[in-house]
């Protein structure tokens, strides 16, 4: 994302903080978990929560701060409040 071809190679952009596109996706995830959150233990559903959950927390721990506020053991914290 945000790469740009210059007519000979690959160049990374200068300022990689502008990802719109893995914002939003970002955002449709965390809607998902509210969804999936209080989920019975063991069920397809927690496995659909923890990979979203794991999937959450590798973009944040690459983005940063501007990600939002970090949350560690997402999933585990829901499947808790079940």
């Amino acid at each position: 994302m945000g790469h740009r071809f210059d007519g000979v190679t690959w160049q990374a952009p200068v300022d990689p903080a502008p990802w719109p596109e893995a914002d939003r996706i970002h955002a449709l995830l965390m809607d998902r978990t509210e969804v999936l959150s209080g989920c019975i233990e063991d069920s397809d559903v927690e496995y659909e929560l923890r990979a979203i959950a794991e999937a959450l927390e590798a973009y944040e721990a690459k983005r940063g701060p501007m990600a939002g506020c970090r949350r560690e053991g997402i999933a585990d914290a829901r499947i808790r409040e079940a």
